[in-house]
């Protein structure tokens, strides 16, 4: 009987060991993906800058090609 009860508890203590080190894991893995969350976040928001900047230059350039258009035929060349 005294068998049967240290076998019970040593394998209580095992599975206690095991879960302890499954939570340490989860922990881990919460922090790296609320890590790789934030990194999509600003990725995404570096991207939609990006593409605003990009847009506003192009507009910029197309303007300015207008300007030197008007200034050449101003000057007649």
């Amino acid at each position: 009987m005294n068998d049967l009860v240290s076998y019970i508890f040593r394998n209580m203590d095992a599975t206690d060991k095991h879960l302890i080190y499954i939570y340490k894991a989860l922990v881990h893995q919460n922090k790296f993906n609320k890590a790789a969350t934030l990194f999509s976040v600003v990725a995404g928001l570096n991207l939609l800058t990006m593409r605003a900047e990009s847009k506003r230059m192009q507009q910029e350039i197309v303007a300015l090609r207008k300007e030197i258009d008007e200034l050449k035929e101003s000057e007649g060349v």
